[in-house]
């Protein structure tokens, strides 16, 4: 008997390829975005620590937290939202009971 229970689903054949599929979409999304924060912070290390952005005429305040700082939590809460996301694409529709 084994220690874990098997996941079946019901449906077509190639359900866990193109979960799989998006699996690895989402996992070069987030890449994508990892590569371009770690490239800001070693290529405008100056860019990266200031504490306002000037838009056109306007100025957005970080409230005192530099650009490095924000834009790595974004990046937390991005790993985050694409997680949840990725699970709701992907989870079958009766909820992810074992049959």
């Amino acid at each position: 008997m084994p220690m874990v229970p098997e996941m079946r689903r019901e449906g077509r054949a190639d359900d866990g390829r193109r979960d799989a599929g998006r699996g690895w979409r989402v996992g070069a999304a987030y890449g994508t975005l990892y590569a371009t924060f770690t490239l800001a912070l070693v290529f405008a290390p100056e860019a990266m620590n200031q504490t306002a952005l000037v838009i056109g005429e306007r100025e957005l305040s970080f409230g005192g937290l530099n650009l490095a700082l924000v834009s790595g939590i974004g990046m937390m809460i991005a790993a985050i939202l694409l997680t949840l996301a990725q699970v709701r694409v992907t989870s079958p529709p009766d909820g992810g009971q074992a049959n």
